[in-house]
């Protein structure tokens, strides 16, 4: 069974949300790594919900818009657009290719 992944771009500011909500609460200071151009989106949700960030935002051109990395000193989460596709990608490629033969397996004789 494939799990269904969220990847949507407006989604951002709900993934950042539940990854930094998987951080154990003793995990500061926190850096929360994002596209730039994810940067306005995640900081208007907590605005217009009255909330403060309590972290630091680095703007990473190196991350695809809709993901996210959050970092502190003992903990890193990877909630990249790449890494929750990773899983999707492989499970769809075994379903693709389900009885290719091993690399490992012998070879046949004549």
């Amino acid at each position: 069974k494939i799990e269904r992944q969220r990847v949507k771009r407006n989604n951002t500011e709900e993934l950042v949300r539940e990854a930094l909500g998987v951080l154990p609460v003793s995990s500061r200071p926190v850096r929360l790594h994002l596209n730039p151009a994810d940067v306005p989106v995640v900081q208007a949700a907590y605005e217009a919900a009255g909330q403060s960030l309590p972290w630091t935002i680095i703007e990473d051109v190196a991350l695809s818009r809709g993901g996210c990395q959050v970092n502190t000193d003992i903990s890193h989460i990877d909630a990249s657009l790449e890494a929750r596709l990773e899983p999707v990608l492989a499970r769809l490629q075994m379903v693709d290719h389900p009885h290719e033969p091993d690399d490992e397996s012998p070879a046949e004789m004549p």
